[in-house]
């Protein structure tokens, strides 16, 4: 695994590589810490997660992949802490929800609502 940084002002961007020479993840920072969407990937080039950080904080939809492509799983963030989360199974079914009550996460719930009926139905 190899790191290279790229110096323009006070932006930089990390990435590092597997043996192979292929990337294995890219991340921006700016003064120092994390801020942008920040990707990984398997060796196979398939996208294995994507997360976006302001100002080194989670924040947003974390997303997670199978190596086949199929997805894994997302998971919710505002400022850095954690809000919910689905997981679904190779074959693409949701596994597993956790929405606590009173999130401030909306969307997806009523997205999720909709999934789970279809799938049901």
């Amino acid at each position: 695994m190899t790191k290279e940084k790229d110096k323009t002002h006070n932006i930089r961007t990390e990435i590092t590589r597997y043996r192979s020479g292929k990337i294995r993840s890219k991340y921006p920072y700016v003064n120092g810490k994390k801020h942008g969407l920040g990707e990984w990937r398997w060796e196979s080039g398939q996208k294995r997660r994507e997360s976006t950080r302001k100002e080194g904080k989670l924040r947003g939809m974390e997303t997670e992949w199978y190596e086949n492509g199929q997805k894994w799983g997302e998971i919710y963030y505002i400022e850095d802490k954690e809000y919910a989360w689905i997981e679904w199974n190779v074959k693409g079914n949701i596994t597993a929800v956790n929405f606590p009550p009173r999130s401030p996460i909306i969307s997806p719930i009523v997205t999720l609502k909709y999934q789970v009926r279809r799938q049901i139905s």
